[in-house]
C-alpha cells in the first residue's frame, strides 16, 4: 500500500504543490527534502526553478534506482531490452509525483500526509490527516514545525556526488 502525500513549495503569496504516492511518513520526505534542498542551494531562492529541479532531481533518482535494480536481474534486462525504453519497467519515473492543485487538505481527502516547505523561512511543517475510519477523515492536525533547516549538514546527494558541508 502507498503511503500518499502532498508537499507545497511555498515562497511570499505564491506556492506550488506536488504528489508524492510513495513513502509518504516524515520519516521519508523530510530527509528526502532536506537532500532535495542541500542539492539545489543555488536555486532555494526562486520557486519557479526549485520546484522544475524538484522533479528533475526525483525523476533522476527513480530512474537511478531502476537501473541499479536492472542490473541485479539480468534476465529480466535481456528479456525486456534497455530500461529507458521500456515504460512497463519505469513506473518510479513515469508516476510517482505530480503537480496537484495548491489547496489545503480537505476533511475528506486520500492523502494520508501533507507538507510544507516555506523557503523563506526555510523550514518544513509536517500535518498528519487523521482518519477516524476508512471512509472519513478530519483535518489536517499539526504533527511538528521541524525547526529544522531546509538542507541537513553533511547529507549525501546524488549517486557519486560529494557530501554537502
Amino acid at each position: 500500500m502507498s503511503t500518499r502525500s502532498n508537499i507545497r513549495i511555498q515562497s511570499g503569496n505564491r506556492k506550488f504543490q506536488i504528489y508524492r504516492h510513495w513513502d509518504g511518513y516524515p520519516e521519508g520526505v523530510v530527509p528526502d527534502l532536506q537532500e532535495f534542498f542541500a542539492w539545489n542551494k543555488g536555486r532555494n531562492d526562486d520557486l519557479s526553478y526549485t520546484v522544475a529541479n524538484f522533479f528533475y532531481f526525483f525523476k533522476r533518482s527513480a530512474e537511478e534506482n531502476e537501473v541499479e535494480q536492472r542490473k541485479e536481474d539480468e534476465k529480466i534486462e535481456e528479456f525486456t531490452g534497455p530500461i529507458w525504453k521500456n515504460p512497463t519497467h519505469l513506473s518510479g519515473i513515469l508516476t510517482g509525483y505530480g503537480i496537484v492543485e495548491a489547496q489545503d487538505p480537505e476533511p475528506e481527502t486520500w492523502i494520508e500526509w501533507f507538507y510544507v516547505a516555506d523557503l523563506d523561512g526555510k523550514t518544513i511543517t509536517c500535518y498528519e490527516i487523521g482518519r477516524t475510519d476508512p471512509l472519513a477523515c478530519k483535518h489536517a492536525e499539526l504533527v511538528f514545525h521541524s525547526k529544522h533547516p531546509l538542507v541537513a549538514p553533511e547529507k549525501k546527494l546524488l549517486a557519486g556526488e560529494e557530501a554537502v558541508q
